[in-house]
């Protein structure tokens, strides 16, 4: 009872526009518990609204700012403790760009009232930036439908998190992924054991589980590399309650309305349909290597990588030094970042007669190769040794 008329008052305080005590927004200063206008920071936020509707983009505002020497509220707690007065985040202008106290309003349980504090922002710069921030949402959203994940919303892990596209760029290639939400806020404890899947996959999965289902084949047409389609991900949308990782297989939980050409109810009719798929096991992420096959008699052998750059790199500098590109080594190195004398080192790999490159190419499985030249000061066309082994 005392919990349900503390909430009464506090509505109906809010109702009345009072200000209720948190933490006193920028441009603002706290008097005989009423919000009173700073003229100093109200310039501020002005500027920031101003300087938003210039740019277009809170990533830009938030460079720009800093730029400015613009900072957000500094506040004295009473223990002498002083926090703010540093560089706006992107977040912190979202919401100070939505925050309707800047237009003399007060929100609670989503309904605004008349503050009784004046605005610092007047309605046609408010109007303008609501309609930007909504319009760059819209336009992030359309181009994540489009061209981002097929599952976004829908995908979950066995233990309720909600798992959220992201991806990865190695050697310009782009890998995508669903990764539990426990992780991104740091809950290791609350994450499932398959707390990362590989978008391609799963997606593909859903996909041609529904097109089986709906007997639809066009919708796995594509594939995810070369981008879902409308129709895909439309359907997708209609037909998918949820799709739940739970550990070696996806859950694809349907609908109750969506349509189906092989409608399976179960026997109650009102328990939703789930189909039920194997996930493919995850990628290793170790390097691969190359395994030639022997002849009748010999033993299939292991491409050395390593020794083929070098032998690939020495031939083109000769290439190059006959030529004329490069005067001597000197240049190569210099071109390269590399030392000279490490340079005239792998040149020597060019004159390698292709039977010691055949030798040289029979090794033993090598994680690690290490070339040991014999004799590096000696002229080019001397002795040369290479010792490849493991470790």
């Amino acid at each position: 009872m005392a919990g349900e008329r503390i909430r009464d008052k506090f509505a109906a305080s809010r109702r009345k526009g009072m200000w209720m005590g948190g933490t006193i927004p920028l441009g603002y200063d706290v008097k005989d518990r009423k919000l009173v206008i700073n003229a100093q920071e109200a310039e501020r936020v002005r500027l920031i609204f101003g300087r938003y509707l210039a740019l277009g983009c809170v990533a830009k505002l938030q460079a720009d700012l800093d730029q400015r020497g613009v900072r957000s509220k500094q506040r004295v707690l009473t223990s002498g403790r002083v926090l703010g007065g540093c560089s706006f985040g992107r977040g912190a202008l979202y919401h100070l760009l939505k925050n309707r106290i800047y237009r003399g309003e007060v929100v609670h349980n989503g309904i605004v009232y008349p503050g009784a504090h004046k605005a610092i922002v007047e309605e046609e710069p408010w109007t303008a930036v609501q309609a930007r921030l909504a319009d760059n949402c819209s336009t992030r959203r359309k181009s994540r439908v489009e061209t981002g994940a097929l599952l976004g919303g829908l995908i979950y892990d066995d233990r309720g998190n909600i798992m959220s596209p992201t991806y990865s760029v190695r050697r310009g290639n782009r890998y995508r992924y669903y990764l539990s939400s426990a992780l991104l806020h740091d809950r290791k404890a609350s994450a499932s054991w398959r707390a990362r899947v590989n978008a391609d996959d799963v997606e593909q999965l859903v996909v041609e589980l529904l097109s089986r289902e709906l007997s639809r084949p066009a919708l796995s047409a594509g594939g995810p590399s070369a981008g879902w389609s409308t129709e895909t991900r439309t359907v997708v949308r209609d037909a998918v309650e949820q799709v739940v990782v739970n550990g070696g297989q996806v859950q694809v939980v349907r609908k109750p309305a969506a349509p189906s050409a092989t409608p399976a109810r179960d026997e109650d009719g009102d328990a939703p349909q789930v189909l039920v798929a194997p996930l493919p096991d995850p990628r290793p992420r170790a390097r691969k290597e190359i395994i030639v096959p022997g002849g009748h008699n010999s033993s299939p052998r292991r491409l050395n990588h390593v020794l083929i750059l070098a032998i690939a790199r020495a031939k083109s500098w000769m290439r190059d030094l006959r030529s004329g590109k490069y005067a001597d080594t000197t240049e190569i190195a210099r071109q390269f970042q590399l030392n000279d004398a490490h340079v005239r080192r792998i040149l020597r790999f060019g004159i390698w007669r292709p039977t010691s490159l055949r030798r040289s190419s029979r090794l033993i499985p090598v994680t690690q190769v290490r070339l040991y030249v014999v004799g590096a000061s000696m002229p080019l066309g001397s002795r040369l040794c290479v010792d490849c082994r493991a470790g």
